[in-house]
């Protein structure tokens, strides 16, 4: 398995099914993931360890990296031939990472991104080697309803006949049918300087507010001392469970716009405000689609304001239950 929190839902499927499942990842993913199913084997794979430049485009970003890339994508591919020359293993489920698969078994990837995102630099040239690494999978699960209702351009394609939809993965569950609190949920993470952009932009609006914000620093290890306004609620991590209970019964959220807080949002039908992270192709993309189709409104960090938090809205999902249709196929295949 991958690293990401939607692999949460998937192994939960997995388990259901009374399938053993080794967990394999990297760095805070991995214990995230970990912590979720303490009794589960783990396998450590190599970390990506890509560093981004506030001023340069994602984009370029990876082309300038691609051969840091491929180094590292044959090395997980090593880590992975070895444990399989050791065990017994039936299938493989990779999150993203395009060395984790084989041949000789049953191995689907999940990504919702089979290109990258439109007015992506160097789109073409990257496309090409994506598709390649692709058709290295059996089966390619997109993590989004029927038609990319959420992705869009990013995997509505025909090039890929394994393609199948998952739906909408979260780690949390449907809010409560209960009036919501008075209190703002914010919520960090990605690289620097992003993080912390966002983080002294929320400070900068809210510092002189009666509004009560919860800030959720995505920092777990973190020792900094940071001082923050008296309305401040602030964690630098929590679990599942504790963010689980804040999302589902805060106010609003106001986070990036990572795929998986919008999957979360759209899961919890928690009303957002989602900022895109400047220069990151995908975000952009991703704030586009949703204020088409979701009239979700497209703001920058100095927008955030107290006078801007009627423009919240909610994010529609489907009852549709795809995950698991296509866990009970793949399975019985093995």
């Amino acid at each position: 398995m991958g690293h990401a929190t939607r692999c949460i839902p998937i192994i939960k499927e997995l388990l259901t099914n009374n399938i053993d499942v080794v967990i394999a990842g990297s760095g805070k993913s991995l214990d995230l993931i970990s912590a979720e199913f303490p009794l589960l084997q783990t396998l450590t794979l190599p970390d990506y360890d890509l560093h981004f430049n506030h001023f340069i485009p994602i984009g370029l970003h990876v082309v300038l990296q691609s051969l840091k890339i491929k180094r590292k994508i044959k090395r997980e591919k090593l880590v992975l031939d070895n444990y399989l020359a050791a065990h017994e293993i039936a299938g493989i489920i990779s999150d993203n990472r395009y060395g984790i698969y084989s041949s000789s078994l049953p191995s689907a990837i999940v990504t919702h991104q089979i290109k990258l995102a439109p007015k992506t630099p160097f789109r073409g040239l990257a496309n090409n080697q994506i598709k390649k690494y692709l058709h290295r999978f059996s089966e390619i699960w997109v993590p989004d309803e029927k038609g990319s209702v959420i992705s869009g351009e990013l995997s509505d394609t025909d090039d890929f006949t394994a393609k199948k939809y998952l739906g909408v993965l979260s780690r949390f569950k449907a809010a409560p049918k209960t009036k919501r609190e008075t209190f703002i949920l914010a919520t960090l993470s990605g690289t620097e300087p992003h993080r912390t952009i966002l983080e002294n932009r929320l400070i900068k609006s809210f510092r002189n507010s009666k509004q009560k914000i919860i800030l959720v620093r995505g920092i777990p290890k973190s020792e900094e001392k940071k001082i923050f306004p008296e309305n401040f609620t602030v964690h630098n991590h929590l679990t599942t469970s504790d963010l689980e209970k804040l999302l589902t019964s805060c106010k609003l959220l106001i986070s990036r716009c990572g795929y998986s807080t919008i999957s979360d949002a759209m899961v919890t039908e928690t009303p957002v405000i989602l900022v895109a992270t400047k220069g990151q192709s995908e975000q952009e993309h991703l704030s586009r689609r949703l204020q088409s189709k979701f009239n979700v409104p497209l703001l920058k960090e100095k927008q955030i304001s107290e006078d801007n938090l009627q423009l919240a809205q909610k994010i529609s999902c489907t009852s549709e239950n795809l995950l698991s249709s296509v866990i009970g196929k793949w399975v019985n295949q093995l």
